[in-house]
């Protein structure tokens, strides 16, 4: 049986198609553009969540007051509808945040997957 692990906007059209079952999402919540799928620890998968983000960086130094511009613009962008219903339209739930939530995300991701290097024995070849 073959099997993959894709983000939604890449699934998207080959579940509405029916060529894809999907057993579970990757993320802690479950998706607004696909509900009826499960989370994985509603499918029986504790403590996993590998939901896929995106995000804009700005370069060491760069102002405060410039990042904040920047981030106000960006939320602005993703919260109107227009940019909403295209994402949507593409599979990509949008969500902004502020640097500084996006800067605990990054730790909490970091130390979750250091655990699974750390635990799986994984080095780099």
């Amino acid at each position: 049986m073959p099997l993959t692990v894709a983000g939604v906007s890449n699934a998207l059209p080959h579940l509405q198609g029916g060529r894809l079952v999907a057993l579970a999402t990757l993320g802690g919540e479950r998706s607004r553009l696909v509900p009826d799928i499960p989370t994985p620890a509603e499918a029986g998968f504790k403590g996993v969540d590998l939901s896929l983000w995106f995000a804009m960086f700005a370069p060491t130094g760069t102002p405060g007051t410039v990042i904040e511009t920047i981030n106000r613009h960006l939320v602005s962008t993703l919260k109107s509808p227009a940019t909403v219903g295209k994402l949507e339209a593409m599979g990509f739930d949008p969500a902004a945040s502020t640097p500084a939530q996006l800067g605990e995300r990054m730790k909490r991701d970091e130390a979750a997957f250091a655990k699974v290097i750390r635990d799986g024995g994984i080095k780099a070849e």
